[in-house]
């Protein structure tokens, strides 16, 4: 029957797309943790930088974290317009198969296991729509976040030398109260972003 093998075929489209959400959910859950540890590197050193006082090596590591804020930046865009497009396929698909709703229940009104099976392929369906319209939002999240970022770097390098405590506090909306050596520090944010970069390198080759 035609129209049983269309099932079919529309059941292996639903399982690939729900298996691309899957992969896609999982970069996007990556780039968000990320996106915290740069945030959170960027409150560290603005902390320092208000308790410390020592701009030539913060600054270093303003540019570490610049660097990672604009490696991050790109891949969250790339993420998007890929998210993008497969919430542009799922709304096609979720259509076709409303449409087919109606004929598949009076073409297949004997055969339980097809109906079954078309019942499974919606709600499946379903999963892989709501997921990506989540994905989408954590993503847009993610770039609003990364955009503050930005601007927090930016007003850091302006304002280096008259940085306060409670400008911070009041900028960033955290307080880190751990204080360590600015050597020590610095040398610790330049591993962080290498891992960061290193990660986000493995996450562009997937």
């Amino acid at each position: 029957m035609k129209l049983l093998t269309a099932i079919k075929q529309m059941d292996e489209i639903v399982k690939h797309l729900k298996k691309r959400s899957s992969e896609m959910e999982h970069t996007v859950d990556d780039i968000s943790y990320i996106v915290e540890q740069t945030k959170l590197l960027l409150i560290k050193t603005a902390m320092d930088i208000s308790q410390t006082r020592e701009t030539s090596e913060s600054n270093d590591s303003v540019l570490e974290i610049g660097l990672l804020t604009d490696h991050t930046y790109k891949h969250v865009t790339i993420i998007s317009n890929k998210i993008k497009n497969l919430l542009m396929e799922t709304n096609e698909t979720s259509k076709i198969l409303m449409e087919t709703n109606e004929l598949v229940y009076e073409e297949l009104e004997d055969r339980s296991e097809a109906r079954d099976l078309f019942n499974k392929i919606v709600d499946d369906m379903n999963t892989v729509h709501n997921n990506v319209v989540r994905m989408n939002e954590k993503n847009r999240d993610n770039i609003n976040k990364l955009i503050n970022s930005k601007q927090n770097l930016q007003q850091i390098t302006l304002t280096f030398k008259d940085f306060s405590y409670e400008y911070i506090s009041a900028t960033i909306e955290m307080e880190l109260t751990n204080s360590k050596s600015q050597a020590n520090y610095n040398s610790e944010v330049k591993h962080k972003v290498k891992e960061l970069l290193k990660r986000l390198d493995q996450l562009a080759k997937n």
